[in-house]
C-alpha cells in the first residue's frame, strides 16, 4: 500500500504544458535561438532543466533563464489544475497519507496557483525552486524516514524516473505533461499513468 506520495508540480498537478512551452520558447528567442515545435519540446525536454536549454544554446545561463521564464508567464496561456487532482488530494489527506510537493517553480507564482486552486493545505511540505531533485528527494527520505517500498514519486520526465530508480523509490510517470506517452513508456517507471483513474488505482 502506498503511504507517502511525492508530487512534481508542473505537468503533473498543474496542467501547464502550453504555458511551459510558451515560456521556454521565450527563453530561446531572447538568446536569438530558433523556436522548436511542441512535439520536439516534449521529446527533448528533461531535467535538470538547464541541460535542455544548453542543448540549444550553450550561452544560456540559469539566472537569465529564470528571469525570462518567470517574466513570460503572464503573456502565456493560463494553466489549470489537472482534472480530478483536488479530489485525489482530499482522499490522500483523509486516508492520512503523507503528501509532499517538490518543484522547480518559484515560490510567488507557485503559491498563487496553490491558493487559486484551493489545494495548499493538502501538502505536508512544499519545496520550491528545486533544480536537482536527486539531492532533495534523498533529503526528504531521510528527514521523514520514509519506507521506499511504500513511497511513490509522481513526475512527468525521464530524469525523474531515473532518479527514482537510483534511489529505489517507486515511480509513476504521467503522460499528460512534458513527456510523450512513448518516451515515458520507454523510461520504464513502475507505473505509466495516462489519466487520473490510473493514479487513483495506484495510490488506493
Amino acid at each position: 500500500m502506498i503511504k507517502n506520495i511525492i508530487f512534481d508540480w508542473s505537468g503533473v498537478l498543474d496542467d501547464n504544458i502550453k504555458t511551459q512551452y510558451c515560456a521556454s520558447m521565450a527563453v530561446l528567442k531572447a538568446y536569438g535561438t530558433k523556436s522548436i515545435s511542441m512535439q520536439e519540446y516534449r521529446e527533448e525536454f528533461n531535467l535538470p532543466y538547464m541541460s535542455f536549454y544548453k542543448k540549444y544554446n550553450s550561452k544560456i545561463t540559469k539566472k537569465r533563464q529564470d528571469e525570462i521564464f518567470k517574466a513570460s508567464f503572464p503573456k502565456c496561456p493560463k494553466s489549470r489544475l489537472y482534472p480530478g487532482m483536488k479530489t485525489l488530494l482530499k482522499k490522500c489527506q483523509k486516508a492520512d497519507k503523507k503528501v509532499i510537493l517538490v518543484t522547480s517553480d518559484h515560490k510567488v507564482y507557485l503559491y498563487k496557483l496553490l491558493q487559486d486552486y484551493g489545494i495548499k493545505n493538502y501538502f505536508d511540505e512544499i519545496m520550491y525552486s528545486v533544480h536537482e531533485k536527486r539531492i532533495i528527494l534523498n533529503k526528504i527520505i531521510k528527514k521523514y524516514r520514509l519506507n521506499k517500498r511504500n513511497t511513490l514519486y509522481v513526475g512527468d520526465t525521464v530524469h525523474e524516473v531515473e532518479v527514482c530508480k537510483s534511489l529505489k523509490l517507486l515511480s509513476a510517470g504521467v503522460t499528460w505533461g512534458v513527456c510523450t506517452d512513448k518516451k515515458m513508456s520507454q523510461a520504464k517507471p513502475n507505473y505509466v499513468v495516462r489519466n487520473i483513474k490510473d493514479l487513483n488505482r495506484i495510490i488506493f
